[in-house]
């Protein structure tokens, strides 16, 4: 087995902690005390009082190695706990159905001025209608202009071609308009603040990226229109 060398802040982590500090002091102590009581008690210096001095001094050095070395490895223990909890986290977030907070969504949207939007769900989709009625709930609450939400026909049974049709992705939410001069991140925009409020409410997706929500661009859209895709998960 190869041991890895001394981290010294484990190391330090040891001296900070009193018990630790207690206890690899009395140690220590103890230790000492052996190795003045031999050497008192022996008028000459034999192989027996060089093997006392000399575990007085490697003893206190291999316990500071050790308690360093436990540490160390109860640090990456712990990392790697909070890792695997923050996975099962965004699983579970992952795994649960999309859901936004209606009142706290409009609110997001007051700083804007109101817009017209339609709505478009996958049907082969576990949560994509009840989503898709929570957020025109919630855009009619900030006196946004919305039509009933419309679900999205497969093109010969392929909803991705029908989702792509519409110029949006087939995962997460795409908010489509007519130009990409109009892509923006301005809260006080109509579609920067909708943007805002739809990657605060959904988040980001188990890989740390915000793939969750995206812009698309159709040419052919009334220049008053945003068009809301909702796909599955990504």
């Amino acid at each position: 087995m190869r041991l890895k060398p001394i981290d010294m802040d484990a190391l330090l982590a040891v001296f900070s902690d009193w018990p630790h500090l207690t206890l690899l002091g009395g140690a220590t102590l103890g230790g000492v005390l052996v190795g003045v009581g031999k050497l008192k008690e022996s008028e000459t210096w034999n192989t027996a009082v060089i093997l006392v001095l000399i575990g007085v001094i490697i003893e206190p050095i291999f316990t500071l190695w050790l308690f360093g070395y436990d540490e160390n490895i109860s640090r990456a223990q712990e990392a790697k706990i909070g890792r695997q909890n923050e996975e099962i986290i965004a699983l579970i977030r992952n795994g649960a159905p999309r859901s936004i907070d209606i009142s706290a969504f409009s609110k997001r949207l007051v700083s804007a001025p109101p817009a017209r939007a339609e709505i478009r769900y996958v049907v082969a989709c576990a949560d994509c209608e009840s989503l898709s009625f929570w957020l025109s709930d919630a855009l009619k609450k900030a006196n946004w202009s919305v039509a009933p939400a419309i679900p999205i026909a497969p093109q010969d049974r392929d909803w991705v071609r029908a989702v792509y049709s519409l110029h949006a992705q087939s995962s997460g939410i795409t908010v489509v308009f007519d130009s990409p001069d109009k892509i923006t991140a301005d809260p006080k925009s109509s579609i920067g603040a909708l943007m805002g409020a739809l990657v605060n409410t959904l988040g980001f997706n188990f890989f740390g990226y915000d793939t969750n929500t995206r812009g698309g661009v159709d040419y052919t859209m009334p220049p008053d229109l945003i068009r809301i895709v909702i796909a599955p998960k990504a």
